[in-house]
């Protein structure tokens, strides 16, 4: 019964995050991280005896306990193929709910392979040696009680906060992006729509609302620079749009 709910949970999750993968296909960062999840996934089931491959967490009847090429690394390959895949979707979406999605996606595998594990130790005796000597997802985790473990595993806690605090900061800065244009008439666009308005219209005005130092490196050719935290903002933006030639358009 639980298996089944977890199962059903896993599921549901990553429909979600496939469905808001639909909006992000052209970012680098998605394309890199299916690329590199794909290749472990397929590693993984290729690792895996086809009798004993499943996707319910009670071992196979037929099934033999794997522990060489991809699960010599980790426990469950797969499992963190499709975390990094998910956490590929959150980064590129930088949206509020697909991080929500992911986060809950964390422990619903969590608790899975727990208790996969439970059935396993159950099933194999050897399972339990084999546990404690192989981390959960990441390879190279550190594992063991000694003191260059114990500080292996704070900096692995560490970085794995550390991604969590940037994840929901550019999330924070993508929701404080669109909230500018909330009740007005303009709208966000992706940096393929914006390649092609540019392209289609020569005479674009595209204004660059970043600080002075940022417009100062890569910007886009024939961008006019508005810092947005300028004090006189409202009344320089009024400025250029009442010297800007008419019949041009606006970005």
């Amino acid at each position: 019964m639980l298996g089944g709910l977890l199962v059903a949970a896993q599921m549901s999750l990553i429909a979600v995050l496939v469905w808001r993968s639909v909006a992000v296909l052209e970012s680098p960062w998605f394309i890199s991280g299916l690329i590199v999840s794909g290749i472990w996934m397929l590693w993984a089931v290729w690792s895996m005896p086809r009798k004993t491959l499943k996707i319910h967490p009670s071992p196979s009847e037929a099934g033999e306990l794997c522990r060489d090429r991809a699960y010599r690394w980790v426990r469950h390959p797969m499992y963190g193929a499709v975390l990094l895949a998910a956490l590929m979707v959150v980064w590129a979406d930088g949206e509020w709910f697909t991080l929500l999605c992911w986060l809950c996606l964390v422990p619903v595998l969590w608790a899975k392979g727990s208790l996969e594990e439970k059935w396993l130790g159950e099933r194999y005796p050897d399972y339990k040696d084999y546990k404690r000597s192989t981390p959960r997802w990441v390879p190279l985790w550190p594992m063991g009680a000694n003191c260059l473990h114990i500080w292996g595993r704070c900096a692995g806690w560490g970085l794995f906060i550390l991604l969590l605090a940037t994840l929901a900061w550019q999330t924070y800065e993508s929701a404080w992006d669109r909230s500018l244009f909330d009740g007005g008439s303009g709208h966000n666009i992706r940096a393929g729509e914006a390649a092609q308005l540019i392209d289609s219209a020569p005479n674009l005005l595209v204004l660059d609302v970043r600080s002075e130092w940022e417009f100062s490196g890569q910007r886009l050719p024939g961008a006019v620079n508005i810092p947005i935290n300028d004090p006189d903002f409202d009344e320089n933006f009024s400025i250029d749009r009442s010297t800007w030639r008419e019949g041009q358009s606006e970005c």
